[in-house]
């Protein structure tokens, strides 16, 4: 049986890198995204639509049958007052 994980901020720089990481380790992975419109994993990924801002983190673990890890890659850097250097932008 494959172990399962749930990478919340899946979408951001270090949150993709985790996915992928655990896609080649053949891992079940539960992808938290604020939003889902420019969001593209692959196989063995199940994309959750989630805003942590307005819900319970125990409301999104809840949505899941069984988890063995739980990665936390979330952030608000726009509250945070962090900016990506402008060779990121636009990658």
């Amino acid at each position: 049986m494959n172990k399962s994980v749930l990478v919340t901020g899946a979408n951001g720089l270090i949150g993709k890198s985790i996915v992928e990481k655990f896609q080649i380790e053949n891992w079940k992975i539960y992808a938290q995204v604020r939003s889902s419109k420019k969001v593209s994993f692959g196989d063995n990924v199940e994309i959750i639509e989630f805003d942590l801002e307005k819900d319970s983190g125990k409301n999104l673990i809840s949505k899941i049958p069984k988890l063995d890890l739980v990665i936390n890659c979330a952030a608000n850097h726009e509250k945070l007052g962090w900016r990506p250097p402008q060779f990121l932008i636009g990658h």
